[in-house]
Formats: C-alpha cells, structure tokens, sequence
C-alpha cells in the first residue's frame, strides 16, 4: 500500500540565487568579497526606506531557495517522516511472503528467539520455532509464499508455507557457519543460501521447503580458503553471489540454474576495494553492485550498475570518511544503501543513503537515534523491501518505514 502518492522527483535545480561564494574579481570595491552574509540579528527586520545591503539580501534569498528547493525535492519523493522501532532486542534476516502479504521476522525480545508476523507495521509471535535454534535462523521466500529459514550452527532448517502459521522444521547438513542470505532463483527453482565455516565457505541448496542438501563443492575452487561474509541476490534468471573482501579482487560467481556456478573475474574492484552489497531491481531490470575503500582513513564508496551482473558501468564514486556499507535494497525506483557512519570512538550511527537516478546521485538520510556499538556482526546489518516499504536491521534492532518508501526527510 503507498500511503503517500508517488511522484517522479523533480529534476535539476530550481533556485539558483548567490550559491557563488565571493563576487568575480574585478575594479569594483566589492568584487572579491563573500556575495552572502548573514544579517545583524534585529527582530524588526530591514527598515523601510533604507536599501538593505546586497550581501544580507543574497544570504536571506539563499536560505529561503534552498528551503524550497529541499522540500520541493522531498515532497516529489514522497519520502517519510518516522520509522517504527519493532520493539525487539535482536534481529536476524527477515522474508515477505508477496501473497500474504506479510512480513516474517527472526528475532527475540531479550528472552528466547521466535518467529514474529507482521501485516502491517505491529509485530506478533508466531510462537517457538518447532524445534528450538542455536542461532537464529536467516529467512528467504519466494513469489509463491513459502518462507524457509536455515540455522546452519544447529543443523536445522525451517519452513512456513503460504498463509500458514504453522512452521516445519528439519534436519539438515550441520556445519558451523554464518548465513547472510537465502536468495530465491526462479530459473533453477531453488533457493541457495551461503554462509562460511571458519576455513572455506558453505552452500546449502533446495528445491523447495525442505531435502536441503549441501552444495559446497559447487562454489568455485578459487574460495576454498574464504571466509568472509558474502552478499547475495537472485533476479529471475540469474544468481549472483559477491564475497565482502579486498583479497579476492574481482572474483565472484554466478549461476542460472542452480547446478552450474561460474567463476567470474570482472567485479568492477580497483584497489584497496572490497565488496560490500549486490542487488537485483526488478522493476528497472538493473543489478546494482557497491564496494567500499578499506583504508578507513579516507573511505569511498563506488556503485556499478549492470543489465547483466557481467558488465559494469560506474554510477556514482563518493567520499565517506569513517563509513561502512552493509546492505542494498529498493522499492520501485528507489535504490537504498544501508551504512554506518562513525560519530565517535566506540558509537556509530546508522544511515541510510537513497539515489532515484539508478546510482548516479546519493541523499543522505538520518534514520534517528540507532546508535550502537561498534564491530557490529553484519549478518545483523541489511536492508529489505516489500516494494513500497523499506524495513531494516541494525546490529540489534528492527526499523519499518511507515509510509511508501520508507525514507526520512534527509536532516544531514
């Protein structure tokens, strides 16, 4: 549902008045000098009769155009104004079910880890997981529904079919791992999911909600000794899979099918550059692809766009001192990156950036008070869509956008 009504955002600029910051050069007295100053603070304002300096006029005209130009430009996005705090104190992936139209979430309330549903923007347990986790289960679904979750540490997999509120569990292969994703590949009728163990990366792979098998041995040789996190996204015909590392330079790996994973050595990373997030959009039939500079002394990050997740092309290459990225989304037309930015020794603050332009241009955005400690563990960090909203996770919360998509008016 959109609470509020789409609208293309405005292009270009609409007040340009006195963003120059001196007068040209020239034989005139003022020429040279600041082309906006604030005026004296004087509750009666300018006097009648009197000409106000040129210099308190472009300061005053400036502020009041660049008012109107940012709130021209938030209402054509029809951005938010607040987020929901789901109320819980540890959150894993969650999954929307697209024909229920409901979201399922792994967390806990500080006393146990259960399965939450949510139609709207309250949350309501679903009970205990059918047998009890050694770590919260990563959730994924499919267009039909079915919602799955695998716990990988406990050697467990979970499944809710469409509209049920009735979960099944499993066993599965168990391997001491990390999950991050369970993607969906429509072609290969399978969903994978990929973690690591503490000395090569984990596989598991399923037609359906359960006889999950491990697939391990298909991820490409050149791996075997990774074990960093991964991103991971599926469009219809194609799974993409990116490791978050420096080390592996331009290597990741696709499949179209689920049986067959292909090396691919063109991930777009110049030096120092390690992966960061994948996504598919389906709306714009667009892969988008962002990497982060590892010396933390002078972030940047970059974005790439592909029609194909085989060729690149760079969008958008920024400065971000002290930054992170954690995950990628979007809803319709509008791309969101989640970060953490450093706004002291041990707090960080998560931050979603947002681009309408395909990647060209990023808003920054405040998603309020969610500071937390640092080193957070990135399985905790993401951010999901239903395709009007945005919800996501910080290392211990659960934020929903309350309106279409789920953006604050940008405060930074």
């Amino acid at each position: 549902m959109c609470y509020i009504p789409c609208m293309a955002r405005p292009t270009g600029v609409f007040f340009n008045w006195a963003t120059n910051v001196n007068y040209p050069a020239g034989p005139d007295p003022w020429a040279g000098t600041p082309i906006k100053v604030a005026p004296p603070s004087a509750a009666g304002g300018f006097i009648p009769g009197q000409a106000a300096a040129a210099e308190y006029v472009n300061y005053v005209y400036n502020q009041g155009f660049v008012a109107l130009q940012s709130a021209v430009d938030g209402l054509g996005q029809a951005e938010t104004l607040t987020f929901k705090d789901a109320g819980f104190t540890n959150t894993y992936k969650t999954a929307y079910d697209a024909v229920a139209n409901r979201w399922i979430a792994s967390a806990s309330l500080g006393a146990g880890d259960f399965p939450y549903v949510s139609y709207d923007t309250g949350w309501t347990t679903m009970g205990a997981w059918p047998v009890a986790t050694l770590s919260k289960p990563i959730l994924g679904a499919n267009p039909a529904g079915l919602v799955v979750g695998v716990d990988g540490t406990g050697g467990r997999g979970y499944s809710l079919p469409t509209g049920s509120n009735t979960w099944s569990s499993w066993t599965m292969p168990s391997v001491a791992n990390t999950f991050r994703e369970v993607s969906w590949l429509a072609s290969g009728s399978t969903f994978i999911a990929l973690g690591t163990t503490g000395s090569a990366p984990v596989m598991y792979k399923s037609a359906g909600a359960a006889n999950w098998t491990n697939a391990s041995s298909s991820v490409p040789a050149t791996f075997s000794g990774f074990t960093g996190h991964w991103s991971c996204a599926s469009s219809p015909t194609r799974f993409v899979a990116v490791p978050r590392s420096a080390t592996t330079g331009g290597n990741y790996f696709t499949s179209d099918d689920g049986v067959t994973f292909t090396l691919r050595t063109g991930l777009p990373n110049a030096a120092n550059f390690a992966g960061r997030a994948i996504h598919y959009n389906a709306v714009e039939g667009l892969w988008m692809y962002v990497s982060l500079f590892t010396n933390f002394s002078a972030n940047q990050i970059s974005v790439y766009t592909s029609p194909d997740a085989i060729t690149w092309t760079l969008k958008f290459a920024g400065g971000s001192l002290n930054w992170e990225v954690w995950d990628l989304s979007s809803a319709g037309s509008v791309w969101c990156m989640l970060t953490n930015r450093d706004v002291g020794q041990t707090l960080e603050r998560s931050t979603l950036l947002y681009s309408v332009d395909s990647g060209v241009s990023w808003h920054v955005t405040d998603t309020g008070n969610l500071n937390t400690a640092g080193g957070v563990d990135p399985p905790r960090n993401q951010i999901m869509s239903d395709g009007n909203r945005f919800l996501w996770n910080s290392n211990d919360k659960l934020y929903v956008g309350l309106h279409s998509s789920g953006i604050k008016t940008a405060v930074t």
